[in-house]
Parts: C-alpha cells; structure tokens; sequence
C-alpha cells in the first residue's frame, strides 16, 4: 500500500487558520505556515451546529455549477449491492482505524461538451441522509495548462455541497480551490514521479471536513475530493 502525505489546515468559523507542517512520510519537504505552527483541531462547541450540511437532492446543486462550466452531470444511479464500496467510501477522521458504514450511495458521470467523461461524482450514507460526497477526475494535465477540467469540478461540488464561501473564508490562506490545487500539484510534482499521493485537508469550511488527493496516474493528475459531514 502507497504511502499517504498528509497536509491538515484546520479552519474555526471565523476562517482563524492553524496551518500544519506536513508530515515526514516519504517527502523531504516542509509545508510553510501561515499562521501559529501546531494547532488543534477547532473545537465542537465552535463549529457549525448543524451536522447536515448537503442532502442527497443537493446533487442538483452540483449540476448547475458545473453546467455553468461548461460540464454536464449525468443522471445519479443508486448502488445498493455489494460493490458500494467501490464507488462511496469514508473514514473517521477522529478514529485512523474507524470505517464510517455506507449502504447507499449514488453515482454520476461528469462529461465535457464533446460527451467525454472527465469524472464522477459519487455521493453516499443511508438512504436518508448522505455521509460523504467524492468527486474523482480522471487524470488531467497540470492546472496551468488551461486544458484539463479537474479545478472546475472540484469547484463546483465544493460550491454546491459545501459553501459559496472560499474567498470570504480563505482557508489556508489560498484566494481560491485553484490555488489550493495548484500548491497540492507543484508539491507533488517535487517530491518526484515516484512520490505518493499528496492529501491537504481542510477541517470546518461550511461545517466540513475535506480531503483533496493528487497523484500521477497514466500521465496524468488524478484528483479526488472527499467531503464528509
């Protein structure tokens, strides 16, 4: 199993940002700070008080962020038998060793205006209320190239999912879920071809918590967002 690199930033409702050093396991790096170095995770008392922030109709939201991209969402397909796992899965933040239990999950196709398939969109918990969304791009050039679409997909699943927010709050300090990326892939792309996958996680955005992935797969920048409430 590929070694994990884990980048936390840890957000208060009040965008204060505690920006963690990321952590020696097969990178020879230093995250910098921009703000206290260690840090705490933002109390329960001080986070959103509603624990539903997206439910499952809330994937129509997503659509039309992405429509507005210029990408389509298909048709969300229920996956109730025993391959759940492959398409909706979490895990316990508090808890390294915890399984969050998924029963119900829905997936979606993300295609460009020429009808090619540019990701998913995957969104699961019970039948009433959804656990996790992940969003997962098929590898794409790098961000600056201005050709791929992994930045507009993970903008719009975190606008509609999570918040229209980013530039009031700026977690982390970046202006934007492109610069966030942006750092995540140079990082990557230093550590060498043959560097695990990079994860930066923001914690309290929207009542949140995210994960974004990057690693090279076929030549490419796969992406993958999970967002868990």
């Amino acid at each position: 199993m590929k070694k994990i690199v884990m980048l936390p930033i840890f957000l208060g409702v009040a965008a204060a940002v505690s920006f963690v050093g990321l952590l020696a396991t097969g990178s020879d790096y230093a995250e910098h700070s921009d703000g206290p170095l260690g840090g705490d995770s933002v109390p329960a008392s001080d986070r959103n008080p509603n624990p539903v922030v997206f439910q499952y109709y809330d994937i129509e939201k997503v659509s039309v962020e992405l429509a507005e991209r210029g990408l389509d969402l298909s048709m969300p397909v229920p996956i109730t038998d025993a391959t759940i796992s492959q398409y909706c899965t979490s895990h316990d933040n508090d808890d390294d060793a915890g399984i969050r239990t998924i029963t119900y999950c829905l997936t979606s196709g993300i295609s460009d205006t020429h009808g090619l398939t540019v990701g998913n969109l995957n969104v699961g918990g019970n039948t009433d209320i959804p656990m996790v969304a992940l969003a997962i791009t098929d590898p794409s050039p790098p961000i600056d190239s201005g050709r791929g679409h992994a930045v507009s997909v993970i903008e719009s699943v975190i606008e509609g999912l999570v918040c229209e927010c980013w530039s009031d709050e700026r977690p982390g300090g970046f202006d934007s879920v492109g610069d966030w990326m942006r750092t995540a892939e140079s990082r990557h792309t230093a550590a060498g071809p043959d560097s695990p996958p990079l994860r930066s996680v923001i914690s309290g955005l929207g009542g949140t918590d995210m994960t974004l992935e990057v690693s090279i797969e076929r030549g490419g920048y796969m992406w993958v967002l999970l967002v868990e409430q």
